[in-house]
């Protein structure tokens, strides 16, 4: 049954900041817009940066100066901020020590910023899509949980209430890994436990992402209505429910003397959002960003949305658009480039006899190898490196904490042999045939030689799907020759505000600027609220 494209219905309003993204980037922006502040517990190893942050222990970090407390700090982040707040949330991890968090969070409902959080998914991101994986994580299960609601506590099932405010946000930290399916789950609880889920629209694709207003100036006018005098009817439930009778109810509310047509929306949420009344918008004259795009509700049907904001935040990761080899016959559908529904492929293969191709020498690559295997079915392997390359992520992975991982790379060396797999180091592909072929050649010797396979998977890394930004936005990366990516090239940002150095009212954050790894991800969420507060109290606009 084909989805319904509703039309007549389409969803029209504004807020203040819009993130694309319900990632751990855009879960962690959300609970710093929603007034939730970091404060110093008042110890931490590094003696340096403890006296430092005793001078303000009264202040909140957000209204620090996080210049002068992050100088000299070193860890595995090129962002300062992304290295600080790692530091203080996982004090001496780099060390394994296990030490609880140096930070205390309190929620103050005036510093709430409006904001909605767009994603393609359901709440997670990425980690959305694994459910059911038998996957562990790289990192520790600590180094991917969020403020206040730990990992371990999550697990453990502890109601968040019976914690007092200086036990929130520590717990036990014991350094193991966990399935990635389970991480999903966690992010999505997350949300439910820190009650921020009406700030978030999940299964939502962003088509189109353009200016309305060319720069943010210091005229703007302050906070007022969408369209002139927006009704003072409260209207109950949230906006995010996304129900049909929602929507007949809103345009109840509507009267000649508010709205004479066009969008005429209240505010998607407001700081009294949590109590289902929803308030007004920012007026329209002083908003720079119209995000368009559409989401599919429960029942199937398909339904569009129009949002405006101030401020926009990219928080997507940069998995959206997987590398291709560029090769003959890679678009035939034997040949897949994601971990998607690879159950589904692996079960579909014509011929599992056959042998499954794994390209790549990374540790995406390494999952599906040993996923195959535990299949049942024969892997070759695929990668142009030497096997002995000490740039290969695999000679920096401890075996004991990674048996898996070491494993995967000593099929690769030769040093075990297995009869279900078979590398082909130093060799690329050429070509894939509608027959099942696949030539490879030896980068050394020249040789060519065609192995028939069941399947392909090619795992060599992707760049961020940047596609629906309009064409009056500039290129954001470091080389606008080059697709935005995580290492080659990250999104320019200011280090300490995120803010796009070639877009005033851009904002960016996590694998877009290099952030990798959920621990650093905080930095940036930080960052970024800092810098809103700082020009609304500038501006005026939080009046």
């Amino acid at each position: 049954m084909q989805n319904e494209r509703v039309t007549s219905s389409n969803v029209s309003c504004c807020t203040e900041v819009v993130v694309i993204g319900n990632g751990p980037s855009g879960i962690s922006l959300s609970l710093l817009l929603s007034g939730h502040l970091p404060y110093f517990t008042g110890q931490h190893s590094n003696e340096i940066l403890a006296k430092r942050l005793l001078e303000n222990s009264d202040t909140s970090l957000l209204h620090q100066d996080l210049e002068y407390l992050s100088n000299g700090l070193e860890g595995r982040s090129h962002n300062p901020l992304s290295v600080l707040f790692d530091t203080l949330n996982h004090p001496d991890a780099d060390f394994g020590k296990p030490s609880p968090s140096a930070l205390i969070w309190k929620k103050d409902d005036l510093k709430g910023i409006p904001h909605l959080v767009l994603g393609s998914t359901e709440i997670g991101g990425s980690w959305a899509g694994l459910q059911g994986s038998k996957v562990l994580t790289l990192s520790h299960q600590e180094w991917l949980e969020l403020p206040i609601y730990g990992y371990k506590q999550w697990e453990d099932g502890r109601p968040d209430g019976n914690l007092d405010e200086l036990e929130r946000g520590k717990s036990i930290r014991s350094f193991k890994r966990t399935k990635t399916s389970r991480i999903g789950d966690y992010y999505k609880d997350y949300v439910k436990e820190l009650q921020l889920e009406d700030n978030f629209l999940s299964n939502a694709t962003v088509t189109s992402v353009k200016l309305v207003q060319p720069q943010v100036t210091p005229d703007m006018p302050s906070l007022a209505d969408c369209c002139g005098e927006w009704c003072d009817t409260p209207i109950a439930g949230s906006l995010f429910d996304l129900e049909e009778e929602y929507f007949m109810a809103l345009e109840k509310t509507k009267t000649d003397d508010c709205c004479d047509s066009g969008v005429c929306s209240p505010d998607i949420l407001s700081r009294n959002a949590s109590s289902g009344v929803l308030s007004s918008s920012p007026d329209e004259s002083s908003l720079k960003w119209q995000v368009d795009g559409e989401f599919k509700r429960e029942d199937g049907t398909v339904m569009e949305f129009s949002v405006k904001s101030r401020y926009l935040v990219l928080a997507s990761g940069v998995t959206g658009n997987p590398n291709r080899l560029g090769v003959p016959g890679e678009e035939l559908e034997f040949v897949k480039h994601t971990f998607d529904d690879v159950d589904k492929f692996l079960a579909g293969l014509s011929d599992p006899s056959l042998p499954v191709l794994v390209v790549g020498a990374g540790l995406s690559a390494a999952d599906m190898i040993t996923f195959a295997l535990s299949r049942g079915l024969n892997v070759l392997h695929a990668f142009y490196q030497d096997p002995r390359d000490p740039g290969l992520v695999f000679s920096k992975m401890t075996p004991t904490l990674y048996p898996e991982y070491h494993r995967i790379y000593s099929l690769m060396k030769e040093e075990i042999v297995s009869s279900n797999y078979r590398p082909f180091s130093r060799c690329t592909v050429q070509e894939f045939t509608e027959e099942g072929l696949c030539l490879l050649k030896n980068q050394l010797s020249g040789e060519t030689s065609s192995v028939r396979i069941s399947g392909a998977v090619v795992m060599i890394g992707s760049v961020a799907n940047l596609s629906f930004l309009s064409e009056g936005i500039p290129h954001l990366g470091y080389e606008p020759d080059k697709p935005v990516s995580s290492k080659e090239n990250p999104i320019e940002v200011d280090p300490f505000t995120f803010e796009s150095s070639k877009m005033e009212g851009l904002f960016a954050m996590g694998p877009l600027v290099g952030d990798n790894f959920v621990r650093f991800v905080l930095g940036g969420a930080v960052g970024i609220v800092k810098e809103i507060h700082r020009q609304q109290e500038k501006f005026g606009l939080n009046d």
